[in-house]
């Protein structure tokens, strides 16, 4: 943990200390810098930003000595400017309130009117969601409403027939796969795709290639941080123990994000280990935590709120280059005593505090989104501030060209039947989807009803819970794995007993919850619980060694 220096201090990333500084700042100045006209759409938001003064101007970053000061010149830093700050700062708000205008004309469906209430009751808040597991309740941070925003914006004037089609062929391709069995795929109707895939099954399992891995010591394993609690293990009769699905053997261990947002940053870490695993034949360790950093620090601000769109998160990086540290060069941090305070309500500013309790690495920990060390020097006359990540890089990243979501809100089984053809024939999905909704029994999770969850409305007689429709499902909240599918009859024979999936099956989810929720971690989706809770389904992207 790095400590203000009381002598002429000019840098430190504490967010406590930054948001008091630019509280004093605007205090002072008596402006604010309104973002955009507040649209009709969402009147209790209003998003506006206290101007970020320029450096020097204020005590509110760190003065690096002499030794820190080279080491940061030397390392990997990402260096900051005032400018770069108070545009990173602006954007995400900036990004809702367009996002919000796209979607106006599109108001009257479900999945609109549903990021609209979240945007008036919450704003860009992120809120938590209490999950029991076998070793006591984890309280997690979900996506806010600017995630879905840009999810439901995203899918406007799709043609996700086109899109499944692309992205099936790039699968045929990657894989060695015929193409006539994908073009099967393909002509099918949305609605008897799935049971195309099901009747060409073990033919693409016949005709896969390069599903081998190496015996080898897995590259960048640490400390396991990023797994804890231990102790937790599938069950021995449970259905990931019984069933041995393509993705299996290339699977990394069961996460667990703790008391972040993070999930973003564990799906698309996991997706890279499996087609790490897939595709070179090697077992990789990457770091989640220097993921966020990177994306948080070149796209963000010092008080941004955890969350982020995976989508853009893999796209950015893959366009500038990004290769993933190893999971022992910068290791997870949970934060399970963190607090985050948004200041002010709903402007998607957090302060937190005790980010490191508990942390074994405080010199690698601040109290801020990123958690990167961070500090200033003077050259020339300037202040120059940066922060700074690991220096030693994995060689790999990912190409998300032909990445794609590819979930029609309107056609839902389209999308879903090209996202079993991709599982079954070894490629991960990525999956948002309100994970409200994921109570679940030995990692079974019921075909649930809309009212299984509810929300707090203003009434006449005051605020009052109601159940959920379909206007209410938040399909954005949570990004996790799909990694496998099991038919109803193929569930019979690897697991008597075990109840049918609603819809004809179950996908298998590899979630970030620890291997203490569900069954070691991971979860039984049915194709109807899908249908009804799963916001997009992305695949596509392709790992690089450079």
């Amino acid at each position: 943990m790095l400590h203000t220096i009381r002598q002429r201090p000019l840098f430190s990333l504490s967010a406590a200390l930054l948001g008091a500084a630019l509280a004093a700042q605007a205090g002072a100045q008596g402006t604010t810098v309104p973002l955009t006209t507040p649209l009709r759409l969402n009147p209790a938001v209003q998003l506006r930003l206290q101007a970020v003064p320029n450096f020097g101007a204020a005590p509110i970053f760190r003065t690096l000595d002499a030794t820190a000061s080279t080491r940061f010149l030397n390392g990997n830093t990402i260096w900051l400017t005032a400018q770069g700050l108070q545009a990173n700062q602006a954007a995400r708000a900036q990004t809702l309130n367009a996002n919000l205008a796209r979607l106006q004309p599109q108001a009257a469906r479900p999945q609109v009117q549903a990021v609209l209430r979240a945007v008036q009751a919450q704003g860009l808040r992120e809120p938590q969601l209490t999950v029991p597991t076998r070793s006591g309740p984890l309280t997690v941070t979900l996506l806010g409403a600017d995630v879905g925003a840009s999810l439901a914006a995203s899918r406007l004037g799709q043609d996700f027939e086109q899109v499944g089609r692309s992205v099936g062929a790039q699968v045929a391709r990657d894989l060695n796969l015929p193409a006539d069995l994908i073009g099967r795929v393909a002509q099918a109707a949305p609605q008897q795709r799935l049971n195309v895939v099901t009747q060409i099954q073990p033919d693409l399992l016949r005709a896969l290639t390069r599903l081998d891995v190496r015996a080898l010591q897995p590259e960048g394993t640490a400390d396991g941080l990023d797994a804890a609690p231990s102790g937790c293990a599938a069950s021995a009769s449970g259905l990931f123990t019984r069933y041995d699905f393509p993705i299996k053997k290339h699977l990394p261990a069961a996460k667990n994000q703790g008391g972040r947002g993070t999930c973003w940053a564990f799906a698309s870490v996991g997706l890279t280990e499996t087609l790490v695993s897939r595709t070179f034949g090697r077992k990789v360790d990457l770091s989640e935590e220097d993921f966020v950093a990177n994306y948080k620090l070149r796209y963000g601000s010092p008080t941004d709120g955890d969350g982020a769109w995976t989508e853009d998160a893999l796209t950015k990086g893959a366009q500038t280059g990004y290769r993933f540290a190893y999971e022992n060069a910068w290791q997870y941090n949970q934060s399970l005593k963190r607090t985050a305070t948004e200041t002010p309500a709903k402007s998607g500013k957090f302060l937190y505090a005790k980010s490191c309790t508990d942390y074994p690495f405080q010199n690698q920990c601040e109290d801020s989104v990123s958690q990167a060390e961070t500090g200033c020097i003077l050259a020339d006359g300037k202040t120059v501030c940066g922060a700074q990540l690991p220096a030693t890089r994995s060689p790999y990243g990912l190409n998300t060209g032909a990445m794609r979501n590819f979930l029609d809100p309107e056609q839902p089984e389209g999308g879903m039947g090209w996202a079993v053809l991709a599982v079954v024939t070894g490629t991960p999905v990525l999956m948002t989807h309100d994970a409200r909704y994921l109570t679940n029994s030995g990692g079974y999770v019921g075909d649930l009803p809309y009212s299984a969850v509810s929300h707090e409305e203003d009434t006449p007689t005051g605020k009052k819970w109601v159940p959920n429709t379909d206007k209410d499902v938040q399909n954005w909240n949570h990004v996790a794995l799909l990694v496998g599918w099991i038919g109803n009859e193929q569930l019979a024979k690897v697991s008597p007993g075990a109840p049918a999936g609603a819809g004809g099956g179950y996908f298998i989810m590899k979630n970030s919850w620890s291997s203490c929720f569900g069954d070691g971690g991971y979860v039984y989706l049915p194709w109807n619980w899908v249908k009804k809770y799963a916001g997009a389904l992305t695949f596509g992207a392709q790992v690089t060694r450079n």
